[in-house]
């Protein structure tokens, strides 16, 4: 395999596991959110995650990117991609509260909150998981 198709395979790999983990977070934070009782107006919650779920995956990929979270060239070792992830994750926080303010959208605090502190170290992780599967490979 050329070195370029495995670096094509690598970032795609990396896409794809940030997308399914971004996407496992907002399902735990709905579902944590869901599971405190003393909180109300679920149904409305619900409506509002289906539309937005898919908006703020790809919102999340896409600032990553940006931010050079799927650069092959620190994927293997160091702390840069890691730091990148975080800062990109930040990154999203700010923009979606920003966006969720600007539009006088309903959200429950708490589920936001969740979704960053469940999201940010399950991407993380996906990256460190997948560094030691690299790691395996070679």
């Amino acid at each position: 395999m050329s070195q370029v198709m495995f670096q094509r395979l690598l970032r795609a790999g990396a896409v794809l596991l940030d997308s399914c983990l971004i996407l496992l977070a907002f399902f735990l934070a709905g579902v944590l959110r869901s599971r405190l009782g003393f909180l109300d107006d679920a149904a409305g919650l619900d409506r509002i995650l289906t539309q937005a779920r898919p908006l703020g995956v790809a919102l999340w990929v896409v600032v990553i990117a940006v931010f050079g979270g799927y650069s092959t060239r620190e994927y293997g070792s160091g702390t840069e991609a890691y730091r990148r992830v975080f800062n990109a994750s930040v990154a999203v926080v700010t923009l979606l509260a920003t966006a969720l303010f600007l539009t006088r959208t309903s959200m429950s605090r708490a589920y936001f909150i969740l979704l960053f502190l469940i999201g940010i170290p399950l991407v993380l992780l996906g990256r460190f998981l997948g560094r030691r599967v690299l790691q395996w490979l070679y």
